[in-house]
């Protein structure tokens, strides 16, 4: 997005996102789904965190306001898109 205005607070959760959770590598922020979030609900991580299912993890979940990707992850990202 171009347009977001980023919270005071945002770079303190992020930071507490990423060492809190590190079972992520790559993250999309505020992502939404039509039906049933719910469903994809994780509970590896102190914060709310839904997972696509990974059968078919690029069906449901559309549009993002942030992306987070470690930089641990760059080299896989690049080689497997």
């Amino acid at each position: 997005e171009d347009d977001v205005f980023l919270q005071p607070s945002f770079w303190n959760a992020t930071y507490d996102f990423l060492t809190n959770c590190p079972h992520f590598d790559y993250v999309t922020v505020d992502s939404w789904k039509d039906v049933n979030q719910q469903m994809d609900a994780v509970d590896i991580c102190p914060t709310s965190l839904f997972q696509p299912p990974q059968t078919r993890p690029e069906t449901g979940y559309w549009g993002t306001q942030v992306q987070i990707i470690r930089s641990t992850f760059l080299n896989t990202l690049v080689q497997r898109a």
